[in-house]
């Protein structure tokens, strides 16, 4: 059962070792050193975890050190850090969080941003790190947008294998989000077909944009098509669960950007270079 499991991931994702050889190798290294399929990943990476440096080194053109210190001083704000993880103690299994999620951490630090817009909240654990790297810089808004518990549906009707991010009974859309840091955070309670479009219209241009919501291939490419359009130059598009379709990488090609992966997390990312 474990070598299973662990042939299944390194095969899943395979299917990317062609479009990013490189990262590829790391992730295989990686895996088999720290023998991932019989530990459970731990939630927050190694300080200096190889596979998610290569990822933050490549895309924003950074060395390993500065990497490292950002990711330090991340760590030091522990009251940040018990905030969200006690958030999600006894929770369920499907929350919806983004696996390490201090690489968003990273790249708003690096990037500097003024407006950040992300599809998918659920426990809100990738808006808490963002918005924590927002407040660190001093300034910046995120604006999210969520359909709570809509993949239920989803799986229900086959779109999906299963959901991934149903909300506890009781916990509110962005519940790991900590009070101090929500005054540069807008949430919008909709389908992103219905509210993507006309929030990007009236922000006009973006410097970040991040994918974690309906994750079929028709939504993927929407928004990912649709936010490409307000992104500046230089600004960064991320997904997450990129292996779940060939959105990701069909888009990559169509705007002619390489795309960078994380493999471990299925996280993907184009720059616009």
């Amino acid at each position: 059962m474990v070598v299973r499991r662990a042939m299944g991931e390194l095969v899943n994702h395979g299917k990317y070792a062609i479009s990013d050889p490189i990262q590829y190798l790391y992730f295989i290294f990686d895996f088999i050193s720290k023998r991932q399929f019989l530990n459970k990943k731990p939630y927050l990476q190694d300080k200096d975890d190889m596979v998610r440096n290569l990822f933050l080194m490549r895309l924003l053109h950074i060395d390993k050190n500065t990497v490292n210190r950002i990711i330090s001083e991340l760590y030091s704000d522990k009251a940040f850090i018990e905030y969200v993880t006690s958030s999600l103690r006894g929770v369920g299994r499907y929350i919806g969080e983004i696996s390490s999620p201090e690489i968003l951490y990273v790249v708003v630090r690096k990037m500097y941003p003024d407006i950040i817009v992300e599809t998918g909240v659920a426990a809100g654990v990738s808006s808490a790190f963002i918005l924590k790297a927002l407040e660190d810089n001093g300034k910046g808004v995120l604006y999210s947008i969520d359909m709570p518990n809509y993949e239920v549906e989803l799986s229900k009707q086959g779109v999906m294998r299963y959901p991934i991010a149903i909300l506890p009974e009781g916990k509110e859309v962005g519940f790991a989000v900590p009070e101090w840091l929500k005054q540069r955070w807008h949430l919008t309670i909709g389908k992103s077909q219905n509210i993507l479009t006309a929030l990007l219209s009236k922000l006009g241009s973006i410097d970040i944009f991040l994918h974690d919501s309906e994750h079929t291939y028709a939504n993927m490419y929407f928004e990912f098509s649709t936010a490409w359009q307000f992104l500046r130059k230089d600004g960064i598009l991320i997904s997450h669960d990129v292996s779940w379709n060939r959105a990701f990488s069909d888009f990559a090609r169509k705007v002619k950007r390489k795309a960078i992966y994380m493999f471990g997390s299925d996280i993907g990312a184009v720059r616009k270079t």
